[in-house]
């Protein structure tokens, strides 16, 4: 479309000024359909291999626009010489005194026309795609959230507790009270910071203090939670409940009995924050849909564009999580 625009404004520019010649006006309209053709492949494919092979946009990726402007002049200035060299545009030459350099300033504007165009095209597409990226990282934080909200309320882990609590009040035990403020301080924690992308490791650990509590009482010293954190490292951010989770983990694959304590360590190395725990995996448990570390992964790729990296050797699960600043 552009190429037919540009052709009639390039061909009716010497309508105005020597009066209706079909000879002058046919070759002036093709060669603006050619130019225009020209500077659109030039900056949609001819550049782009010419950056691909020179590797131009690592080595200068602030002259994007440069090479394109550059190079499109250069192919209009000798599109012009060599229809000036075959005389196709001797007949409307006539009240020039220079009248090469007047076809060269006309496709020139023509040119400048036509990079405008394509300018325009590439800012609205980058609108629209930034637009559109924007909404689909919302639904995906959307479905992290519900993701970690199934993930907390878990149905197990809330019959055990209620399990553990009623035992305690049974046996009258002066930890019944305890417990109760304990879980519900749990429960009240998830309500307040589910909603939120991330929180400070401080806040994340005092939640986890709570649910450590009930882990402690439920196994009766057969699980045990080590952690060696600063103070500075302890104000860096990760997602809620990522600790959680993976406590959760590391009790349903392991062994946790007086003979094989479960042993979670959770320290900081290299900018990560590292949970490591002995493997002494069941015999049989239940089919893991992996739910939790996947949920875990794709929080930190929307929250930090960061990967959470895991490992598994013969003495030890380890899972990596990058601490966000």
């Amino acid at each position: 479309a552009s190429a037919v625009v540009v052709g009639l404004i390039y061909a009716l520019s010497n309508v105005f000024r020597i009066g209706w010649q079909w000879n002058v006006f046919s070759i002036d309209f093709l060669f603006g359909v050619g130019l225009t053709a020209m500077v659109w492949w030039y900056n949609m494919m001819g550049y782009p291999i010419l950056e691909r092979y020179f590797a131009l946009d690592r080595k200068y990726p602030n002259l994007y626009w440069t090479g394109r402007i550059v190079g499109s002049l250069l192919l209009t200035v000798l599109m012009v010489e060599v229809a000036d060299a075959m005389l196709l545009f001797k007949p409307e030459w006539e009240g020039f005194s220079q009248p090469q350099m007047a076809d060269e300033m006309k496709a020139i504007t023509m040119a400048a026309i036509v990079l405008l165009i394509i300018s325009l095209q590439e800012t609205s597409e980058k609108f629209y795609n930034a637009r559109f990226e924007n909404e689909r990282l919302k639904l995906e934080n959307s479905i992290a959230q519900f993701e970690t909200l199934k993930q907390q309320i878990n149905p197990h882990f809330l019959f055990n507790a209620l399990n553990i609590l009623k035992t305690l009040i049974t046996q009258h035990d002066a930890q019944a009270e305890l417990y109760l403020i304990r879980l519900s301080e749990f429960y009240r924690s998830l309500l307040l910071n589910n909603k939120s992308e991330k929180i400070s490791l401080a806040d994340e650990l005092a939640t986890l203090e709570n649910y450590l509590y009930m882990l402690e009482i439920r196994f009766e010293g057969k699980f045990k939670c080590n952690i060696s954190l600063s103070a500075a490292e302890r104000q860096t951010m990760i997602p809620p409940f990522s600790l959680q989770m993976l406590l959760e983990n590391a009790i349903k694959h392991n062994v946790v009995s007086a003979d094989k304590p479960l042993l979670v360590e959770i320290f900081a190395e290299n900018d990560c924050l590292v949970v490591r725990n002995n493997l002494q995996p069941k015999r049989s448990v239940e089919l893991s849909s992996h739910i939790g570390l996947e949920n875990i992964s794709r929080r930190y790729r929307l929250l930090a564009n960061a990967e959470v990296s895991m490992e598994k050797n013969e003495a030890f699960f380890i899972v990596r999580l990058p601490l966000i600043h």
